[in-house]
């Protein structure tokens, strides 16, 4: 429990720190077209996936190699990794090089890479519960459903589609932003699902963060991509927070799933470990 305290207060700290660094930026206070502030802009994103990759990798430690929930989070610790190549890729477009980022960018094929494992490991949970020992109630489903079907319907109809059909918009620009939104669809949704269905349970409550974490940063891909479509973002605009929030809490979320594990035998056959043996 202390690990997670101090994972959960890093966590704080960070998006603390980005937040009133931001709100500075907002009152004047600092130069938002300045290249601190680029710079930091850029930084900020990194140190958050930097964050959420050690604290995955150092709870996949704590696992026994064959636990069901170390297979998923193999995935997710995976996907940040990814996820940090590409902010990094982007800094060094734009803090380093000071360039303007390309459509697409090694940055935009790292990220839409990273989605691959993060699918894989949200259906993986919803197909497996049982042997991670969660316990969804599929009848809550019916109340989530009117969100989904609100969701699908805005995000096709109000920006997929309009890109797709516009003439203004590139090649590149028709391809990278419609996929960025289908594969955020495709995590956002089943998130919502099974953080609707999860039961009670220390498992309940790391998986249900880490669906949060998921529709976190699958609601910031979604309004990024609007607001670009739109030229209505601008640098250290809130919805950054979006995903550095997302990086944290999956992070934070890896962590609880380590909570009251027991520990590892030193030799012979280890002992049975990870969120199956928690309900």
């Amino acid at each position: 429990m202390q690990r997670l305290k101090i994972y959960a207060g890093l966590a704080g700290g960070i998006l603390v720190t980005v937040f009133l660094f931001y709100l500075l930026a907002f009152y004047g206070v600092i130069d938002a077209a300045g290249r601190a502030f680029v710079v930091f802009t850029d930084i900020a994103p990194m140190a958050a996936a930097l964050f959420g990759m050690v604290a995955v990798v150092d709870s996949l430690a704590r696992f026994n190699r064959d636990d069901p929930p170390a297979r998923l989070w193999r995935l997710i610790g995976f996907a940040l990794v990814m996820n940090f190549a590409a902010e990094t890729a982007w800094f060094i477009y734009e803090g380093v090089r000071q360039v303007e980022v390309p459509i697409p960018s090694v940055a935009d094929y790292i990220w839409l890479a990273a989605y691959a494992p993060l699918i894989l490991a949200i259906f993986a949970v919803i197909i497996g519960y049982r042997r991670l020992g969660l316990n969804l109630d599929w009848s809550r489903v019916k109340w989530v459903m009117p969100l989904i079907t609100a969701i699908v319907l805005a995000v096709t109809f109000g920006l997929a589609l309009p890109i797709f059909a516009s003439g203004k918009a590139s090649t590149a620009e028709k391809l990278v932003n419609p996929a960025y939104v289908i594969l955020d669809l495709m995590i956002l949704l089943p998130a919502l699902m099974l953080a609707f269905t999860l039961g009670r349970g220390l498992a309940g409550k790391s998986w249900a963060l880490t669906c949060f974490a998921f529709a976190v940063m699958g609601i910031g891909d979604i309004t990024f991509v609007w607001l670009e479509w739109n030229q209505s973002y601008y640098m250290g605009n809130p919805i950054d927070l979006f995903w550095i929030s997302g990086y944290l809490l999956l992070g934070v979320a890896g962590v609880l799933a380590t909570v009251n594990l027991p520990r590892k035998r030193k030799a012979g056959r280890a002992e049975p470990a990870g969120d199956a043996e928690i309900v």
